[in-house]
């Protein structure tokens, strides 16, 4: 079953910190068949990407909603909120700033794919 993938749209307008959701990282994976709030419909907060080969439970989904640590500070371990995150510059983040969603495969979204340093 396909999975769409909830990303955030812009930066949180809230202090710099690591909890804080920052322009294309993920907020959420659920199921092609979820009823979206108003909240959380595409456009305003959030781009949806519907990935057609993976289900939102998959390993390779699951990444994207791992947070990014800092070994060295256990007092502020997370210093993003998400590990990985869609490279704003690929074709699937243009369409989906225009449009606010986009269907696309696992092998288009993982070559989009960047990592916090």
């Amino acid at each position: 079953m396909p999975c769409i993938m909830i990303i955030k749209k812009g930066d949180a307008p809230v202090p710099p910190s690591g909890g804080q959701w920052l322009d294309f990282q993920t907020v959420a994976i659920v199921d092609d068949t979820h009823v979206f709030g108003t909240l959380e419909a595409a456009g305003l907060n959030f781009y949806h990407a519907t990935i057609t080969d993976k289900n939102k439970s998959d390993v390779d989904m699951q990444e994207y909603l791992e947070p990014r640590y800092q070994q060295n500070n256990p007092a502020n371990p997370i210093i993003y909120r998400r590990k990985l995150y869609i490279n704003p510059m690929a074709p699937i983040a243009v369409t989906m700033d225009g449009t606010g969603s986009a269907v696309t495969d696992f092998a288009t979204l993982a070559s989009a794919t960047l990592v916090n340093p």
